[in-house]
């Protein structure tokens, strides 16, 4: 979007015009406002898509999301300029407003404060995004940083910013941890029917399932309610994971919901799951027996976004998944699913 597009539109929302100590960037994110919201507030996402261009080196120093909490930024030229953003988290309104006062220095002088303010409203299944910023100036910064100069720079870095983040929303895994679930998101670039045969047919079930490396020598899949299904995961090293279960729900192209046994999964995994649930003993009561599994599809143009349910019996059955590799599991199989319907 243009500056004067974006002008026009902060114009049309505010009853008072814009004066030069304000800037506004807006820009319609082809993804659900819950996960663009994530990705501004997780420090596993925003380091793959906070760079502006003409930066060598950006490192995430501090990320606190909680009023009174820190964001610290440090942003390293190809010249060795260091440009330092220091800001306070002053209001969070998941997943649609956040509020921070930001201070920027150039090799540890002072010139740019402002306050910004991220507002996500729902379009559709998109969200459209708006930056505005209230610039303070700096009385004794450089000379050259001009009010023109701030502007234009501001509105540029946040520009690129929003390139990148478009570009990473599709390849990004989104994770949350309710109750005793772990949920997890991810955006396939292919119609829905064709993610959901990947995900029946058990010929291209067995071409991308497992992380990175894994092969499945064993793929059955008996697609009714009641059938079972089973899966033998090899291993780089040879070690075989097997899973297995019965689908208790099936609604094409929309819906898999099938109950999962670990019970076959090497003795040593087994043993570090019921350690880790051992030592987290206050979490693992009230167990509600087998892990359940709800896949969901949902069509966006054509593309789909995959919403994985993993209910386990307990939130230390849960944590001890989660904290021993299934997000990094389930990230990579992702990856190996984005490629193969790519190919198909």
């Amino acid at each position: 979007m243009t500056a004067a597009n974006a002008m026009a539109t902060l114009l049309k929302r505010r009853s008072t015009p814009l004066d030069e100590r304000e800037v506004l960037v807006t820009r319609l994110i082809d993804a659900p406002r819950e996960l663009v919201f994530a990705a501004w507030t997780d420090p596993r996402h925003v380091v793959h898509w906070w760079r502006p261009n003409g930066f060598k080196e950006v490192h995430l120093d501090e990320m606190q999301v909680a009023p009174g909490g820190l964001l610290r930024l440090r942003m390293i030229t190809p010249e060795h300029v260091t440009y330092t953003s220091r800001s306070v988290y002053r209001e969070i309104v998941a997943p649609e407003r956040l509020v921070y006062d930001e201070m920027c220095e150039e090799n540890g002088k002072l010139f740019h404060q402002a306050r910004q303010t991220i507002t996500l409203e729902k379009q559709g299944g998109k969200a459209r995004l708006t930056i505005h910023a209230r610039l303070t100036w700096v009385a004794d910064r450089d000379p050259r940083w001009t009010p023109e100069l701030m502007r234009a720079g501001w509105t540029t870095g946040w520009n690129d910013n929003l390139d990148l983040l478009g570009r990473y929303l599709p390849r990004a895994t989104f994770v949350e941890s309710p109750g005793k679930e772990l949920v997890l998101r991810r955006l396939i670039a292919a119609p829905r029917e064709l993610v959901f045969r990947a995900w029946s047919d058990p010929a291209q079930l067995a071409r991308w399932w497992g992380p990175k490396g894994f092969a499945n020598p064993v793929c059955e899949v008996d697609l009714r309610v009641g059938g079972a299904w089973r899966i033998v995961m090899r291993g780089p090293d040879g070690t075989d994971f097997s899973l297995s279960g019965v689908y208790l729900e099936i609604t094409p192209p929309e819906r898999l919901v099938m109950c999962v046994n670990l019970d076959e999964h090497p003795r040593e995994w087994q043993e570090k799951i019921r350690a880790y649930r051992a030592a987290h003993a206050a979490d693992d009561r009230d167990d509600d027996g087998e892990i359940v599994m709800t896949v969901i599809f949902e069509a966006r143009a054509n593309a789909t976004w995959i919403t994985v349910h993993d209910r386990f019996g307990t939130v230390a059955e849960r944590n001890a998944h989660r904290d021993l590799g299934a997000m990094q599991g389930w990230t990579e199989t992702f990856d190996r699913l984005a490629n193969w319907v790519a190919r198909t």
